[in-house]
C-alpha cells in the first residue's frame, strides 16, 4: 500500500496473475492542514458595569486563550484579530434597567468590527418596568478581511448595569 497525491482518486491494481492475485493498493492522502492549535478567546466580566450610550463594555478576564489570531488584554474593552479569515462571536450578559430611566425603553448590545456594526451581531430588549433585567444572547459568523481588525461590545443606552458579560470569538477558517 501507498499513499497518493491530495484529491487523486483511490487505485487497485493486481500485479500478480488472475489465479494468484497480488493487489496494490493507493491511498491518497488528506489535504494539508487542520489539526493545529485552535483560535479560541473566551473572555468574561463577572462584575456589574454600567453602560454609557454608543460606550463599549470591558472585560475584566481571559479564562481562554488558544493561538494567536485572536488576543484581549484583561480590563479592556477591545479585542483584536491579528489574522484574516471567518470568525463566530457569541455574546451573552445579563442587563438591568436602573432607577429613574424612561419606562418603557429599549437596549441595543451590538457587537462592532473597527468601528461598524457586525451585521446580525445585535441582541436587543425592550424593558418595561425599573429593575427588570434581561438576557441579551447572540452567536453571529463575521470575516475579516484586514488585519488587525478591533472588535468591541457597545451598549445603545445609559442608565443599564450590564453583569455577567461573556465573549468569545473562534477563528473557523479562511
Amino acid at each position: 500500500m501507498t499513499t497518493g497525491d491530495p484529491g487523486t482518486e483511490a487505485q487497485v491494481t493486481n500485479s500478480g496473475s488472475g489465479e494468484d492475485a497480488v493487489f496494490d493498493f493507493v491511498i491518497p492522502r488528506g489535504e494539508p492542514g487542520g489539526g493545529g492549535i485552535p483560535e479560541v478567546l473566551a473572555t468574561v466580566d463577572p462584575t456589574a458595569q454600567p453602560t454609557a450610550a454608543g460606550g463599549a463594555l470591558a472585560f475584566t478576564d481571559n479564562p481562554l486563550v488558544s493561538g494567536a489570531a485572536i488576543s484581549h488584554t484583561a480590563g479592556s474593552t477591545d479585542v483584536v484579530i491579528s489574522q484574516p479569515g471567518i470568525y463566530q462571536a457569541s455574546f451573552s450578559g445579563s442587563f438591568t434597567a436602573a432607577a429613574g430611566i424612561t419606562i418603557p425603553t429599549t437596549l441595543l448590545a451590538t457587537l462592532n468590527q473597527n468601528g461598524v456594526a457586525v451585521t446580525g451581531g445585535t441582541a436587543r430588549h425592550t424593558f418595561t418596568a425599573t429593575g427588570e433585567t434581561a438576557e441579551l444572547t447572540f452567536s453571529v459568523p463575521f470575516q475579516v478581511t484586514a488585519t488587525p481588525a478591533t472588535l468591541n461590545f457597545v451598549a445603545s443606552g445609559a442608565g443599564f448595569t450590564g453583569r455577567d458579560l461573556t465573549l468569545t470569538v473562534i477563528r473557523l477558517g479562511d
